[in-house]
Formats: structure tokens, sequence, C-alpha cells
């Protein structure tokens, strides 16, 4: 059963503190409801309710101020979470024991910063050196004493 076949009385719309606009909606049995008003009127337009678990209202440019026809579109949840999520840059260095340039994964940006040798581009360059330590044919490597070049986005 919609909410919208029984809508008495609509307020609004009122702007929060954020800028983002809504409505308050009194029912027919009394009760109140406060939507997003972007979403009331996309709800109004389809004369449907969005499904709270798979739909969502999102603005196309991005300006939630901007509550222009359209500028409001439908997306799933995952959709619209991929849009906006912040996504970090690809970092690349290259390889301290054979010389490769790879793109750093999150644990060995993390690692930047710990007394840890590296960073390497593979298990088996890490091997090797584990490996040129233990035969004493190599000396250990100490992360402060690297000189390590980060590019970013392959520059």
């Amino acid at each position: 059963m919609s909410y919208l076949d029984h809508i008495k009385k609509v307020y609004g719309p009122y702007t929060r503190k954020d800028n983002r606009q809504h409505v308050v909606i009194i029912l027919d049995d009394g009760s109140k409801k406060t939507v997003s008003y972007p979403k009331y009127l996309k709800e109004l337009e389809l004369g449907r309710e969005l499904d709270v678990n798979l739909e969502t209202i999102d603005h196309v440019n991005r300006n939630f101020t901007d509550g222009s026809e359209d500028n409001i579109q439908i997306l799933t949840r995952s959709e619209n979470s991929a849009k906006s999520a912040k996504r970090r840059a690809d970092v690349h260095d290259n390889c301290v024991w054979c010389g490769t340039r790879f793109k750093l994964s999150t644990s060995q940006l993390r690692n930047k910063s710990r007394d840890k040798a590296g960073p390497f581009c593979s298990r088996s360059c890490v091997g090797l050196y584990g490996k040129s330590l233990q035969n004493n044919c190599g000396e250990r490597l100490d992360r402060r004493d690297i000189k390590v070049t980060y590019y970013r986005n392959d520059d």
C-alpha cells in the first residue's frame, strides 16, 4: 500500500540547515511522514512509491539545491554509491629489487612510513630479497634509505 494514495495534506517544501529540501506529509490516519522534496516530486510524477531498498533519487549535476525536473534521476542504490564514492588516485612506484614499475596496493601505501623494506612488485621479488638475506648475498634494505618516487595516474 502506497502512502501516495492516503495523503491528506502536504506542508513545505522546507529547507534544512544543509540546504536540502523536504516536505512533511499528513496521511489520512493522522500520521506524519517526512520525505525528501525531490523524491516526493519524482514519486508523484511516476504515480508510485520508490522501493526503499532498490531505488534512490540522484541529482545529475550533483547540486542537491537544484531541484529542476531534468536534474533528478532514479538510480539503484549500487549505482548511486558508485557515482558518489570518492576514489583514491592510483599510485605507482618502482620495485626496489627488480626496478619494474607497478601500482602500489593500499597496504604498501600504509607500510611506506614503517621500517619495512620495499616496495616490491610481487611476492617473487620479496622471496628473492629474503633469499639473498638468508644466504648473506645482499644487504638488508632500510626503508629510510630508499628513495621512493610515487607516480600518480601513470605520470
